[in-house]
């Protein structure tokens, strides 16, 4: 009983609408990381935060429309999604700091 209940929560949140989401991110995430590459004041660590970024989005996204797609699998991936999501997050918040000081001028320490 646990097991489809469990299911049926997982099916609630529309994980499919969310993978597509991740994956259009990741792919703007890539198409930027591009645009910096293309540019002359560009960093190789922006860039790998760039590329490496936009990749964790898309197969994270990719893994979420795969367990909507393959309900008996889905239980298995989850845990997959979660340090996917975690990965996300943490790359994130290197290139909001990342930003924060290209745009703020900070002097780096």
């Amino acid at each position: 009983m646990a097991r489809s209940s469990a299911l049926g929560n997982f099916l609630k949140g529309d994980t499919k609408a969310l993978g597509t989401v991740q994956i259009m991110i990741g792919v703007l995430h890539v198409l930027f990381g591009i645009v910096m590459a293309t540019s002359g004041e560009s960093n190789g660590v922006y860039l790998v935060l760039f590329f490496c970024g936009g990749l964790i989005y898309i197969s994270s996204g990719a893994l979420s429309v795969a367990a909507n797609n393959n309900l008996n699998k889905c239980l298995g991936l989850i845990g997959v999604l979660l340090v996917f999501s975690i990965l996300e997050f943490i790359i994130s918040i290197c290139v909001s700091a990342f930003a924060c000081r290209a745009v703020c001028g900070c002097p780096q320490r």
